[in-house]
């Protein structure tokens, strides 16, 4: 699964040596103010331990980590490339498409064949929408190739259940012309060459949206108007939580325990919907649950106010009691994920995109203390 973050179509790929070495970034610096380290370091989560990764002339890419397991991942989200790691991210590949596009997400049905959403840029017609499409690979990654499906919009989250039947949300954009925008969920058959459109359902059109299904045919996703929508049969009926709140992102652990976040509470529900308590008030960014008690959030826990705008102190906390209690770590000033996906309850991967020319891109590999392994990853 997925964790939730607030903030294409090309004939062959080259198979190049991209990001060959990093930098270590030093944490010995002073405090600012009251706000821990420096400008947009990565902060501590409690009981966590982290190496950090710092690439440099990367800064214009918003990357975000998909990982199979603790070796195979991947980094989407960059320009007419697609990153790929077998060794927990201390080296990467890449695969360059040749053409303009940008990546935006991933599906592994296994460690073979995998799927990954697209937005095109090229010239379309005054009336068209922007396009948009699909890659698939069947050697790890290695190399892709592009489906050819019709145009509906450009696919944002994708989520396969097998190399031939999976759902996707398209956004269907239009630029030059006075028909309205709009989002909504559709499934293939036939992976991905054509997709049929799920009516009423009308998804959140945001990056923070999540599309998720677990093995046994539980899934959902976030709706407008404070609506959740969720599936216990693999997609081919489906039902509607109604919150009545601003949703921005949602996760459910099960049909019946999930988190929301809106743009000043963060909330869960155990009986399906029905009543929901805030469990953190605040803005916060990023959230992964491991069930219905363990969690990590990233939030700013104070504001500067410069007039024209805010800086933010944030802090990743840790709860193992649903948010009835939360254990803060080490604060910093402006850091902000671009992405995080964590494999099990002791490891995961984060991402931190440079702000302008002398940031650089972060990739940081989190582990639990507790692990009761001799080396951090291999």
């Amino acid at each position: 699964m997925s964790s939730i973050f607030l903030v294409w179509a090309c004939e062959s790929f080259e198979f190049v040596e991209v990001l060959p070495s990093f930098t270590e970034v030093n944490k010995s610096h002073p405090s600012i103010d009251s706000c821990g380290y420096r400008d947009r370091d990565f902060p501590a989560i409690p009981n966590w331990s982290s190496i950090e990764e710092c690439y440099e002339n990367t800064h214009n890419r918003t990357w975000k980590p998909y990982f199979l397991n603790k070796n195979l991942g991947f980094l989407i989200g960059g320009d007419e490339v697609i990153l790929r790691t077998e060794n927990g991210g201390s080296q990467w590949v890449g695969s360059f498409a040749g053409c303009d596009c940008v990546t935006y997400d991933a599906q592994f049905v296994n460690e073979q064949i995998g799927f990954v959403s697209m937005l095109e840029r090229v010239d379309f017609p005054v009336e068209d929408f922007i396009h948009g499409g699909f890659l698939k690979t069947t050697d790890r990654g290695i190399s892709w190739e592009r489906l050819e499906s019709p145009q509906l919009g450009v696919p944002r989250e994708v989520f396969f259940f097998s190399e031939r039947e999976g759902f996707a949300i398209f956004n269907q954009y239009y630029v030059r012309s006075n028909q309205q925008n709009r989002d909504f969920l559709a499934k293939t058959s036939d992976g991905g060459l054509t997709w049929a459109e799920i009516e009423g359902i009308n998804p959140l059109g945001s990056s923070s949206n999540e599309l998720y299904f677990d093995e046994v045919g539980f899934g959902y996703t976030g709706g407008e108007n404070g609506i959740i929508y969720f599936t216990e049969d693999y997609g081919n009926t489906w039902s509607e939580i109604s919150t009545n709140l601003n949703i921005t992102a949602v996760q459910m652990i099960d049909a019946q325990n999930g988190f929301i976040d809106t743009y000043c509470q963060f909330l869960k529900t155990s009986d399906g919907g029905h009543t929901w308590e805030v469990i953190s008030e605040g803005e916060v960014e990023a959230f992964h649950f491991f069930d219905e008690k363990k969690g990590v959030i990233l939030k700013s826990v104070f504001t500067y106010d410069q007039g024209d705008y805010r800086d933010q102190c944030r802090a990743f906390l840790t709860t193992d009691n649903g948010g009835q209690t939360w254990n803060q770590g080490d604060s910093s000033f402006n850091f902000s994920v671009s992405g995080m996906d964590f494999i099990d309850q002791n490891r995961g991967f984060i991402t931190n995109s440079g702000y302008n020319a002398f940031d650089c891109f972060r990739f940081i590999k989190v582990q639990n203390i507790d692990l009761e392994e001799p080396t951090f990853y291999e």
